[in-house]
């Protein structure tokens, strides 16, 4: 999953990132704004003495986490839990209980050069999940906060932290990004008019008819009536094997440098290129916010603290 993660970072920073230029210190070629992997990886290493968890195998889980980071964002650290005043109960699940509370040294932001340490974001308030029956070190846990850490820095995911213990009960905490909007089911309830059960935004009329007819298919109320990714994936091929006119048809919108290309008849299409979705749907939905009834019957846990709507 990491591996994934870090693909996934590579990748979006290949493609909308300039050139970070060289480490002032190693002279290594950074990776990401003022993020030196090789340096960065040091400065946590001088760290290692100064905390412990009291557990191998979660100080050995930390250090991996802040050896392989590519951004401050996906940093997790050991957070005493004296660091952590103002814990407010918030509400009791299945499987965790959940809180708030005032971090009192915050999150890394970056390194400052000139004065040689962190620059933090103090006083943070942040969201305290403590998970049940933690203090036995399950499979269970320990697969739940790998699965948290190898997915901090992706977009609209929710920040992970790291993990502290509660003296009392000796379950362990997550320490998390605090969402004032609550869980899900708090956010469905207090924004009706965003999402609510069989509302869905209207096409323009100038909105391909193929990718109408798609979306409406993944909208359906009936889960079972969806198509899944394999269908999903096979339309799409359907598209990049479309002749020039057929193309055009079903896209009269796109940009002209596409739609005016001289292509051979006979030619047919594999490339992503050929389909610039990002042009499509900015031109034609980008004021909607996208949403489907798939939140039903009684949850007894509160794992997702966030919602973010807004398309980008």
């Amino acid at each position: 999953m990491r591996t994934l993660m870090s693909s996934y970072m590579s990748n979006e920073e290949s493609k909308h990132s300039k050139p970070y230029g060289k480490c002032q210190n190693c002279k290594y070629p950074r990776i990401g704004l003022l993020w030196c992997q090789p340096c960065e990886s040091n400065k946590f290493k001088n760290e290692w003495g100064r905390w412990t968890s009291g557990v191998t195998v979660i100080n050995a889980f930390i250090q991996e986490v802040q050896c392989t980071s590519q951004s401050a964002c996906q940093i997790i650290e050991w957070i005493p839990y004296e660091d952590l005043t103002n814990v407010t109960f918030i509400r009791r699940g299945g499987f965790a209980k959940v809180s708030s509370a005032i971090w009192s040294k915050g999150p890394l932001l970056n390194w400052n050069e000139n004065e040689n340490e962190w620059v933090r974001e103090e006083n943070h308030m942040v969201a305290l999940k403590e998970l049940n029956y933690s203090s036995k070190m399950s499979k269970e846990f320990l697969a739940e906060i790998k699965n948290h850490a190898n997915c901090n820095g992706i977009p609209r995911i929710i920040r992970y932290y790291g993990l502290s213990r509660n003296p009392k009960t000796n379950n362990y905490i997550m320490v998390m990004r605090y969402a004032p909007s609550g869980n899900l089911r708090d956010y469905l309830r207090e924004n009706p008019t965003l999402i609510h059960k069989g509302a869905l935004p209207e096409f323009k009329s100038d909105f391909p008819k193929i990718l109408k007819e798609l979306i409406t298919k993944c909208w359906d109320n009936n889960p079972s009536n969806r198509p899944d990714a394999n269908k999903i994936h096979e339309s799409f091929l359907e598209m990049c094997h479309m002749s020039r006119e057929d193309f055009q048809y079903h896209f009269k919108n796109l940009p002209p440098f596409i739609t005016n290309t001289n292509w051979p008849d006979d030619q047919k299409y594999r490339s992503r290129e050929l389909l610039p979705s990002r042009n499509i749907f900015s031109q034609t939905t980008r004021n909607y916010v996208f949403s489907s009834d798939v939140v039903s019957g009684p949850y007894s846990d509160s794992n997702i603290l966030s919602v973010n709507t807004t398309m980008s």
